[in-house]
């Protein structure tokens, strides 16, 4: 059975900003990493990276703008049980100003010691996007090293 990380979040703003956090370089080092590379195109591919500055994860992106965002995990450093997975945003409108935003990361093959890290990590960190989008105060690769050692 593949255990599954799922959250539901709403936020006050509109569906189109929450996709440029989760699609641009300057959106997703407003509030998950301060570092990261997103390539252009119809499908491009991110890498973040955290404290240390290796490359933590590879992901190629899907887009539906500004409804889904879907990064499929091709590389997991540090992170090996993310590869295979999949991080899912799915932004439903609930009116003009605000933002019902379905997260899953799927694909994990058990609920082990770090996946339950991961979605402490995921709580912390889609925080940081609602506090982004919101009024510009995201935290960042604040919530605690990520290492090759985890």
């Amino acid at each position: 059975m593949s255990a599954r990380i799922a959250k539901i979040l709403l936020i006050d703003t509109a569906a189109d900003k929450i996709f440029q956090a989760l699609t641009t370089e300057p959106g997703i080092t407003g509030w998950w990493t301060r570092t990261a590379t997103i390539g252009q195109g119809t499908a491009p591919t991110l890498e973040v990276r955290f404290r240390r500055g290796e490359v933590i994860a590879r992901m190629d992106v899907e887009q539906e703008a500004p409804r889904r965002v879907r990064w499929k995990c091709t590389l997991g450093q540090g992170l090996s049980e993310w590869t295979g997975t999949t991080i899912t945003f799915d932004l439903v409108a609930r009116d003009r100003r605000s933002t019902e935003l379905r997260f899953s990361h799927d694909g994990w093959g058990d609920e082990t010691e770090w996946f339950e890290h991961c979605s402490d990590g995921w709580d912390y960190f889609l925080d940081s996007l609602k506090r982004y989008v919101e009024n510009g105060e995201g935290n960042p690769d604040a919530g605690g090293e990520v290492s090759a050692a985890a």
